[in-house]
């Protein structure tokens, strides 16, 4: 009986040790399952920001516009990637660029007689520049001379960079006197022959107004349009344009012309350089 005893007390120690091992295994098991379920979902965040981070710097890497400087020219190359067209324009112009004092004044009939003195513009090579907003991309001086505290004669005068908004504000008043010369490249998205009307109502130039056109036939790539306005279809508005319908392309292209010839080259006023401006324009890839 003794013996017996002793022998089932030993059994009983060794089922113990087992258990006790079994579960200190699930454990560790169980911890280890546990690291590595927690830490796996970070390790796969990072790896998506990081692609997201890379792809951003590549899609960013086209700039929506550049200005490129032609070796050996007078005129400057401007690219505009998010609508695909090109076009040049001058260096510099004959515009005005300062201010000056004068005291010549006219009389009714036209003939010179000297006045209180009075603030002026002073004409010299202006550096130009591209300016973008709302479909427009206007050739312009980087600045511009405005007078303004009209009395008989202006008695202001100041030189301001050149923006969209000043241009938009001078609507030819005596107040004041805006002496930016400039003209502007009108682009617009448009799907179809069918849809030029509504294309044309997004275009600055024709906002607010009713219009009506017509197209010629198909040539180099593009139509060229035509327009009256509808309350008066004798009046063509603006003077000289050029309104072409690229088709292939889904692009419809204004630019106003004006009265005048723009854009200087000098003090003789003998040339000019609309009309490179106008020939240089393409659209792109």
């Amino acid at each position: 009986m003794f013996v017996q005893y002793s022998t089932t007390r030993r059994g009983s120690a060794h089922v113990v040790i087992i258990v006790c091992f079994v579960v200190a295994l699930m454990g560790v098991l169980g911890y280890a399952l546990y690291r590595n379920l927690t830490t796996a979902p970070t390790d796969k965040v990072s790896t998506n920001t990081s692609t997201k981070s890379e792809s951003s710097v590549s899609t960013s890497a086209k700039p929506k516009s550049t200005i490129e400087v032609i070796a050996n020219s007078d005129m400057n190359r401007y690219i505009n990637n998010e609508y695909g067209f090109e076009f040049q324009f001058p260096k510099q112009a004959y515009e005005a660029t300062g201010c000056t004092d004068s005291t010549v004044g006219y009389d009714n009939y036209g003939s010179q007689k000297v006045v209180p003195s009075y603030k002026t513009t002073s004409n010299g090579q202006a550096d130009m520049t591209v300016l973008e907003g709302d479909h427009r991309f206007m050739i312009t001086s980087k600045e511009t001379v405005v007078l303004s505290e009209h009395q008989d004669n202006y008695m202001k005068c100041e030189v301001v960079p050149t923006t969209i908004a000043l241009v938009d504000s001078y609507k030819g008043g005596l107040s004041t006197y805006v002496a930016a010369e400039y003209r502007t490249w009108e682009v617009a998205r448009v799907a179809d022959k069918d849809h030029i009307g509504d294309a044309l109502g997004t275009l600055a130039s024709f906002k607010n107004a009713s219009v009506s056109y017509t197209m010629s036939t198909l040539n180099d790539g593009r139509y060229t349009l035509t327009y009256t306005y509808n309350d008066n279809p004798d009046n063509v508005g603006g003077g000289a344009y050029k309104l072409w319908y690229y088709p292939a392309k889904q692009r419809l292209v204004y630019i106003g012309l004006g009265q005048s010839i723009s854009f200087t080259t000098d003090e003789t006023a003998t040339s000019y350089y609309i009309g490179r401006i106008v020939d240089s324009f393409k659209l792109t890839n």
